[in-house]
């Protein structure tokens, strides 16, 4: 998972990740469909990062992940 974030990840040499790289990485993963939508994900996305950020830290990211 690592990994796979940092290569999606266009800020701070891999560390920061914004809405649009996460919908990237979901529509490259082939998971994006009826049920799964960029929408969901911006949703998702804003109550993960921080209150008047643009990006989400990898730190940030793996609390909602596990």
């Amino acid at each position: 998972m690592d990994a796979s974030f940092k290569k999606f990840a266009s800020k701070a040499s891999g560390a920061e990740a914004t809405s649009m790289d996460i919908n990237k990485w979901a529509k490259d993963a082939g998971v994006l469909g009826k049920n799964l939508t960029t929408n969901h994900i911006d949703i998702a996305f804003s109550k993960v990062k921080a209150k008047g950020a643009k990006y989400v830290q990898y730190q940030s990211y793996r609390l909602y992940t596990n």
